[in-house]
């Protein structure tokens, strides 16, 4: 029954119609735009980037005490936002074992890696090739916040 239902799914999705011709205009904004959407843009960062911060700290926090378990894995998407508001470009998140590694993708090929992993329940960057190279605490660049760039070493 299930297969039957995913099969059929699948058909319904070949049948949409292609997008209209007006759906595939090109847009160009003039100067006044574009420096209004940069604006808009950073105050997205600032506000999503606060709420983050506080969920994250939460999760680590939790994380600290023993009490609830939050998988590393949410731990690292979390943290691939966070790394994402502090960076212009895309970025992808994969975890091993304990160790979180945030990609910074420029196209579609990996430009820069920032990785983090817990010590005794303690999240710290470390480095990319030496992951036992503690650096600062997760803790302290939220703290911290946007205004210092992330090492990449």
């Amino acid at each position: 029954m299930t297969k039957n239902i995913v099969t059929q799914s699948f058909k319904m999705i070949g049948f949409y119609p292609a997008p209209d011709a007006q759906y595939k205009r090109t847009y160009t904004a003039t100067r006044i735009e574009t420096s209004r959407l940069k604006e808009l843009g950073k105050a997205r960062r600032d506000i999503t980037g606060n709420v983050i911060i506080n969920v994250l700290t939460q999760k680590l926090d939790e994380f600290i005490s023993g009490g609830q378990k939050y998988p590393v894995q949410n731990i690292c998407v979390l943290i691939g936002i966070w790394v994402s508001l502090k960076m212009t470009s895309n970025t992808s998140v994969l975890n091993t074992g304990d160790v979180c590694e945030v990609q910074l993708l420029l196209g579609d090929k990996v430009s820069n890696i920032v990785k983090y992993r817990p010590f005794k329940y303690i999240y710290h960057q470390v480095k990319a090739k030496d992951i036992d190279g503690r650096m600062e605490t997760l803790t302290a660049q939220l703290r911290d916040n946007l205004s210092i760039p992330l090492k990449f070493k």
